[in-house]
């Protein structure tokens, strides 16, 4: 986050000023923002932790232990500043402009893999939608269906419960804390396809985890997630 922003709150951009650094260029993350904050980094193709220079694996060695059953995992950043800054705006004071320009960060999934037939934002109970007015992961994958022109389905996947916050959980506490938290909707027709989960952020990945489960559970072909930001190793 700039400081502006950090002094001002609200001091988001006019059209066509950065979202990071506010500067007026036509993008909403300038190309100096995007070389400065969002270099690709190589990933982990199961849960996008950025790998040790010089590997050769895929994957990490949490994924290669103990994988969270995901066809491939893509992240766009690190969750640190300015990014974190721009997702708590989205998430709790309701800056929706964010998820356009945080959804322009997301690299284009990797050719050798299906394509998603519909993206499925991690829903949130009715509760904490009526308290928040709207969900962030939903505002993600509009913007990220209207650039890569796919379907959004914001009511397949079903949150029955409102689980407490998980921000202070490990994923054994989060895997605990989620058990019989969703549910696919009646009649929702995933058998035999492809789909990709969409979040603002991926900590120890037990939510795309357990939603991913019962995507296969009912037959899916293929589940990707596609998040904006990875946390830190947890386990480091």
């Amino acid at each position: 986050m700039s400081l502006l922003q950090r002094l001002h709150p609200r001091a988001w951009p006019l059209p066509g000023g950065c979202w990071v650094c506010l500067g007026w260029n036509g993008a909403r993350i300038c190309a100096d923002c995007r070389s400065a904050f969002a270099r690709p980094l190589p990933r982990c193709s199961g849960c996008a932790l950025p790998l040790p220079p010089g590997t050769h694996s895929q994957l990490c060695g949490h994924c290669l232990q103990e994988p969270l059953g995901l066809t491939h995992c893509l992240a766009a950043v690190d969750y640190q500043a300015p990014w974190d800054g721009l997702l708590q705006a989205l998430k709790y004071r309701g800056e929706l402009g964010a998820a356009v320009a945080l959804a322009e960060l997301l690299p284009e999934p990797p050719k050798h893999l299906p394509r998603p037939q519909a993206l499925l934002p991690v829903p949130q109970h009715e509760a904490r939608l009526r308290a928040r007015g709207h969900n962030p992961a939903e505002q993600l994958a509009r913007a990220l269906g209207r650039r890569l022109n796919l379907p959004v389905q914001r009511d397949w996947l079903l949150r029955l419960r409102d689980t407490p916050t998980q921000t202070q959980l490990n994923r054994p506490q989060r895997q605990a804390n989620l058990r019989g938290a969703f549910a696919l909707a009646t009649g929702a027709p995933v058998r035999g396809g492809h789909w990709a989960i969409v979040d603002d952020v991926l900590t120890t990945g037990a939510t795309v985890a357990a939603l991913a489960q019962e995507l296969q559970r009912h037959g899916a072909a293929s589940v990707q997630a596609w998040v904006v930001a990875r946390t830190p190793d947890p386990h480091a």
